[in-house]
């Protein structure tokens, strides 16, 4: 089975998933579980369980594990959706994802070593399209209330944003590829710092997420998080595959965001001394491992 993890910590998006997902199974996806691992777990609860009913699927919708909302804590977030997932294998997909069936059966088909990495597709909605005001002008924590306050006095917002979900191929889109690095090819002398693995449309093996402990939620706050994972990964021996099957995202930017990046933490002297440790397990992840030894990072 595989486990379908979606972090999510904006409104809105789960009709899209929802829809896609359902569209799957008919076409024939293997078997699979939706995790929802929710940022806005606590306004968003009682929507999600008046939709249970309409998937041919498990769905389980999980609260964040000490939650940081409204600052940036995605790779925490991604942590409470592992935890509850059950497949042997977890797909990362982002809110506001169109999932086919052939994505689910490209990483189904993956050995239990190996690393899907899938095209990101971002697609341009039209703004007319949206139901919502533009409430996302900057990353700050008065935006961000503004638009949890307003989605608590319109509960179907925490469902769905939009009039109605497009068709995918109607749109404009915008592929963010993995960038090249020595993990897909030899020749590449990309530093670590330049690996570009968003976990976003990839997936990995359950043993493998849990066995390097997780993503490391000391990177929340900021960024850097996705290349330190890659890294410890890469450390196990898993190999890399790249798909074609791609993951296309109704792009919410122009219309919505949701955290708070903290500028005063910077991350790279974090992962810079992980890359020199030769460590795969990380200290705060998936559990607590006192066995990892820690840096005392200092900020900007």
């Amino acid at each position: 089975m595989l486990s379908v993890v979606t972090p999510t910590w904006r409104i809105g998006g789960l009709d899209v998933m929802s829809q896609s997902l359902i569209a799957a199974c008919a076409d024939g996806a293997p078997e699979f579980e939706w995790v929802v691992a929710d940022a806005l777990y606590p306004w968003r609860a009682d929507v999600v369980d008046r939709h249970r009913h309409m998937m041919p699927f498990e769905i389980k919708h999980v609260p964040v594990q000490n939650n940081l909302f409204p600052v940036m804590s995605p790779f925490r977030t991604r942590n409470s959706g592992v935890r509850a997932a059950s497949g042997e294998r977890v797909i990362f997909a982002t809110d506001y994802s169109v999932v086919t069936a052939d994505f689910l059966k490209e990483h189904a088909r993956l050995a239990d070593d190996e690393v899907g990495l899938a095209p990101y597709v971002q697609l341009e909605v039209p703004v007319h399209l949206w139901k919502i005001p533009v409430l996302w002008k900057e990353w700050t924590a008065d935006t961000t209330w503004k638009y949890v306050k307003t989605a608590v006095s319109n509960p179907s917002w925490n469902w769905s944003t939009m009039h109605s979900v497009p068709d995918p191929s109607g749109l404009s889109p915008r592929t963010v590829p993995s960038q090249p690095c020595p993990l897909l090819d030899p020749k590449c002398e990309l530093p670590p710092s330049r690996y570009d693995f968003h976990w976003k449309s990839d997936s990995a093996s359950l043993r493998l997420l849990r066995q390097v402990n997780g993503f490391d939620a000391s990177y929340d706050g900021h960024d850097w998080g996705d290349q330190d994972l890659t890294v410890r990964v890469a450390r196990t021996g898993a190999r890399f595959a790249r798909l074609t099957n791609s993951l296309q995202v109704l792009d919410p930017h122009p219309v919505l965001y949701c955290t708070v990046i903290n500028d005063a933490q910077d991350n790279r002297p974090r992962l810079d001394a992980v890359v020199a440790s030769g460590r795969t397990r990380c200290r705060y992840g998936l559990v607590y491992d006192d066995s990892v030894p820690w840096e005392i990072i200092g900020t900007r």
